[in-house]
């Protein structure tokens, strides 16, 4: 599993801030540097996160069927990430009441031919880089067993 760590460049050391058994990765801080969303496969699925920070203890979950690597827009009040399963970009709103977060529904962005194998974007959110893989040459061969576990009878 892997985590996330800050590090600390002069010092040259690395100190865990999510460690689980679990993945945890794609860290991307608020631009208040309040807010650290990132996404977590806690739940059998990768799903994007939002925790505070740097105290870390309160945690959301923003997206709802799979997300992976968040992206803030420049001013905060948008939070958008990739939905590998369903081939989608998905955003949500993001705006603080009484110190907590207020977030919306998830919104599809756009839907994608292929499968994003990432993406990156303006941070005003009106443009966007993606990586996209159609080409499944190198997947290994699917090898199918007929009637294994079966007796036969004579």
């Amino acid at each position: 599993a892997f985590g996330i760590h800050i590090l600390d460049i002069p010092a040259g050391t690395l100190t865990p801030m999510l460690v689980a058994d679990f993945d945890q990765g794609s860290p991307r801080l608020s631009p208040d540097g309040r807010w650290l969303a990132y996404h977590s496969t806690e739940s059998g699925l990768s799903e994007i996160y939002v925790r505070n920070w740097p105290e870390l203890d309160k945690k959301w979950q923003v997206s709802r069927n799979g997300g992976a690597v968040p992206r803030w827009s420049d001013d905060g009040t948008e939070l958008i990430y990739a939905s590998m399963l369903q081939r989608e970009i998905m955003a949500v709103d993001f705006e603080i009441e009484n110190g907590e977060p207020g977030i919306s529904l998830p919104r599809r962005i756009t839907r994608l031919p292929q499968a994003i194998t990432a993406f990156s974007c303006t941070g005003d959110h009106s443009q966007y880089l993606v990586g996209l893989s159609n080409d499944f040459s190198n997947l290994p061969p699917v090898k199918v067993l007929v009637g294994w576990g079966l007796q036969q009878k004579k």
